[in-house]
């Protein structure tokens, strides 16, 4: 069989094509594709910074009514010793970290009495002061109707005894400026202030621009001295001798004073002379103890026979909390040596001071044993 000549150069011309595009396709690189990553961040978490809570710090200041150190009591107390009324307290005593209180009467050795009235008190200065400083007194109030019992010497002897066993003193002096001087206290960085006033007689007592005695109570004179204190200290406090004995009724200047205080800048009024507790009342954050009765007192009185101590709390700033323990002042039971009040007594004893302090819109409770009040 013959092959067709012109048949075969088509076929190989065909091929020739072929192989050239097969080649041209060999050749043809592809262009290499990197893969791009976008750049994108994580969403950054808002920076928090946490400052830990840090509670304001806060002390206790203790306070107690009337303290007389003589009188029917002074055979016990030479006896048994001057801090014998304080035993079974200082526990109680011991959880302030200031502790007030008001001196009824002279530590004096001097025997001539200065204005002849019913009742003139002076106590043994050396185991009294001593006894005071014991069971922890840090200052007290010479504002009273028995201060001047033995005249300025027996002022004088009391401050003087006082001074050596460092107990501070406020309310009376040689002159209406000593006696309207402010005694100042710094604890835990906290400056406490007290200024002490009294409002009863006799009017022979009242200091004056020229001579000795308490500071009298005018208000026009005490708002201006508490303005002043508030600039020099945090807390101020005030004490008032005030109302009538024996009586659980507050006369009508106890209240305007109490109140006008406060809103000058007081934090805390407290009141003494009835010696009987009268009503609690907490009035614009500040908190008035309108009489705080009598604590260790050397008479066979009737009228008191319980009474409280008080601890208030308080930080640079304000008021916290008060609580009250109740005691057994009924020197015909106890013999010149307070007690703790037992659960029914207790029960009853804040029955009575909260049935006086819910007219002036001040409810108290009553927890553990304890009358309390919160601010």
């Amino acid at each position: 069989m013959q092959t067709n000549p012109i048949l075969t150069i088509l076929c190989v011309a065909q091929l020739v094509l072929v192989g050239c595009q097969t080649t041209q396709v060999q050749q043809k690189v592809e262009p290499e594709i990197e893969a791009i990553t976008p750049d994108v961040q994580e969403p950054q978490k808002p920076l928090v910074i946490v400052t830990p809570t840090v509670e304001p710090k806060t002390i206790t200041l203790g306070f107690v009514g009337d303290i007389l150190l003589a009188g029917s009591a002074k055979n016990t107390l030479v006896k048994n010793g001057y801090d014998f009324p304080f035993v079974n307290l200082q526990s109680t005593l011991d959880q302030s970290d200031i502790l007030f209180g008001n001196l009824e009467g002279p530590l004096t050795n001097f025997d001539e009495i200065y204005i002849e009235k019913t009742y003139a008190f002076r106590s043994d200065p050396q185991p009294t002061a001593q006894a005071l400083s014991k069971a922890g007194f840090d200052v007290v109030s010479l504002a009273n109707n028995h201060a001047l019992d033995y005249g300025w010497q027996g002022l004088s002897d009391t401050q003087n005894v006082l001074d050596e066993v460092n107990i501070q003193y406020v309310g009376a002096g040689a002159n209406k400026t000593e006696a309207r001087a402010p005694v100042i206290i710094e604890k835990e960085g906290i400056k406490i202030g007290y200024l002490a006033y009294n409002n009863t007689f006799p009017k022979e007592f009242w200091a004056t621009d020229e001579s000795f005695g308490v500071a009298y109570g005018k208000q026009s004179e005490f708002l201006q001295d508490i303005k002043k204190l508030a600039l020099i200290s945090d807390i101020q406090i005030i004490s008032f001798h005030w109302g009538v004995e024996g009586s659980t009724n507050l006369r009508g200047y106890q209240t305007d004073f109490a109140r006008a205080a406060i809103d000058a800048g007081a934090d805390i009024v407290v009141g003494h002379h009835p010696h009987v507790l009268q009503a609690i009342e907490k009035y614009n954050d500040g908190l008035i103890l309108y009489s705080i009765g009598n604590f260790t007192f050397g008479t066979y009185g009737r009228l008191a026979q319980t009474s409280g101590m008080f601890n208030v709390e308080v930080t640079k700033e304000e008021v916290v909390s008060m609580n009250m323990t109740g005691i057994n002042i009924y020197n015909k039971d106890v013999h010149f040596q307070p007690t703790l009040l037992g659960e029914d007594e207790m029960q009853s004893l804040f029955d009575q001071l909260d049935g006086l302090s819910l007219p002036l819109g001040t409810e108290l409770g009553l927890v553990e044993g304890k009358l309390v009040l919160g601010f």
